[in-house]
């Protein structure tokens, strides 16, 4: 497996290098066989979702290439890979 470039390591690991809201989209992968994002929660923690899938009081409606599209208390938002 070819290692990290190291512009890469150093963005990935450097702190709030990220925005710090509730959720942050990290990437989404869109196929045939199902959609899938990596969010990552204010705690630090990182979810694998995919549509119907619940992350801190969100459910996940829609996940398009870079964005993915939450459901709160019958409130869509859509949340962007910054």
């Amino acid at each position: 497996m070819p290692s990290t470039p190291a512009l890469v390591a150093q963005t990935a690991t450097e702190k709030n290098a990220l925005p710090s809201a509730d959720i942050t989209v990290i990437g989404t992968l869109t196929s045939p066989k199902g959609d899938i994002a990596l969010l990552r929660t204010r705690n630090g923690r990182v979810h694998r979702v995919q549509r119907g899938d619940s992350v801190s009081g969100h459910t996940v409606a829609v996940i398009t290439e870079g964005q993915v599209h939450l459901v709160q208390r019958n409130i869509a938002r859509v949340y962007a890979i910054p």
